[in-house]
């Protein structure tokens, strides 16, 4: 069944013509001719099913494609420079990681008088975190869990891989909670490319491609809302992304369920400006009254995610640049608290097996361990937890795995410990 994005008059058919031009010379001389090959046959196969998304860009359908799901997203024809930038962006060597969107396929169709620019990537149906964030309050480990894919993916996106089959760095410009999926296991993805600058040192080029659009004015850095980003330096785009995911940062802690308590999820900025605020409402607010979003009194808990989550959102909105934090910087920090969530959950586990069958330790329900590479090529353990007892509630659990270092690991030669 074919669908349309918008009516084209007659008045604009030599606008189309041109368009047309401009997307088959891209197509044929900018893109390798298998990968074209590909997509033709991708986009002559899709079935639309349902409109899952609208935006400034255009709309995002839910599409069924070879058995399974796929999301294809359709831009405005005053759009087309975002469209090929995106799809030059997702065919970035190397760029393809767990935490960045899935690209699929990238072509033009024409309908008659009408003309779609699609994309097509892999299908989440839990949606952007924004709406996920609306709908759902968060445990400790799932808010870190979110946090940290996040930052995986933004600091897979920042860092160069210098060599002949390498990445350049690439620097995101339109990070927001609406940009980033999440998956059917907790994690998210990073998604929109529209505005991304790339930079390679090897080359010592920075390539920013001629777009109108702007980034989301409520997530702006204070340089780009007073005009001193540098504009011919990568870092400043790349801070200029730190201080963006601070605030989504924010809106993943408002819905970390810590004690009983939890917040209404709300958009960064919700009691200062309006709904759809001006690039001036921004830049008095961030720039000249130096706010930011609210941190909840109940935050400040000793040891708590949320004050965890806090300290980092802080440092990566802070006024100036040079002082946010890097994206790799918030993953590692992250990481470790990944690790103690986890850790914590052996422990209630354990807790369980104590409340089922008596006295145990820790030791008592270790198996074994060994060594793996997570997909990240991240140094890790991976543990089977095996519970020792008859009680068929036990067997249930009798496998858990975790990715802990090894430091956490209770050696099996060593005295057993009562727990703590």
């Amino acid at each position: 069944m074919s669908h349309t994005l918008s009516h084209v008059g007659v008045d604009d058919a030599l606008l189309l013509i041109v368009a047309g031009v401009v997307l088959f010379v891209y197509f044929r001389l900018g893109v390798k001719s298998n990968v074209v090959k590909v997509q033709r046959t991708i986009a002559r196969q899709i079935q639309m099913v349902e409109i899952i998304g609208k935006g400034r860009y255009g709309e995002v359908w839910k599409a069924h494609w070879r058995g399974e799901y796929v999301a294809v997203k359709v831009f405005f024809t005053t759009d087309e420079a975002s469209w090929l930038r995106e799809t030059d962006i997702y065919q970035t060597m190397l760029l393809r990681h767990d935490n960045i969107l899935g690209f699929i396929a990238s072509d033009i169709r024409g309908t008659g008088s009408w003309t779609q620019m699609l994309l097509i990537t892999n299908y989440h149906e839990r949606g952007s975190l924004h709406d996920y964030l609306s709908t759902h309050a968060l445990d400790p480990e799932d808010a870190v869990r979110l946090a940290h894919s996040a930052a995986c993916g933004l600091a897979h996106l920042h860092i160069e891989i210098i060599g002949k089959q390498g990445k350049p760095a690439i620097a995101h410009r339109d990070i927001k909670s609406k940009n980033i999926l999440v998956k059917k296991d907790g994690t998210c993805a990073i998604a929109d490319f529209g505005l991304a600058v790339r930079f390679s040192s090897e080359a010592n080029e920075l390539d920013i491609a001629v777009n109108p659009r702007v980034g989301t004015k409520r997530y702006m850095a204070p340089e780009v809302l007073d005009e001193t980003l540098v504009p011919n330096r990568f870092d400043s785009y790349r801070m200029a992304d730190m201080y963006s995911f601070g605030l989504v940062l924010w809106e993943i802690a408002l819905r970390c369920v810590e004690d009983g308590a939890v917040e209404e999820y709300c958009i960064p900025y919700h009691d200062v400006v309006p709904s759809d605020p001006s690039f001036e409402d921004m830049r008095k607010v961030v720039c000249v009254d130096y706010a930011r979003p609210k941190i909840p009194k109940r935050w400040s808990s000793n040891g708590s995610i949320t004050q965890c989550l806090s300290k980092l959102m802080q440092e990566c909105w802070h006024q100036r640049p040079g002082v946010r934090l890097t994206a790799l910087r918030v993953k590692k920090s992250l990481a470790r608290l990944v690790v103690d969530s986890s850790y914590t959950g052996v422990k209630m586990l354990v807790a369980y097996a104590v409340a089922l069958s008596g006295p145990v330790t820790i030791d008592a329900v270790i198996a074994g361990q060994r060594t793996s590479v997570d997909s990240h090529s991240s140094s890790g353990v991976m543990r089977d937890v095996l519970l020792g007892s008859s009680d068929t509630a036990l067997r249930s659990l009798a496998k858990w795995q975790l990715d802990l270092p090894s430091a956490r690991i209770v050696q099996r030669t060593q005295q057993p410990k009562p727990l703590d």
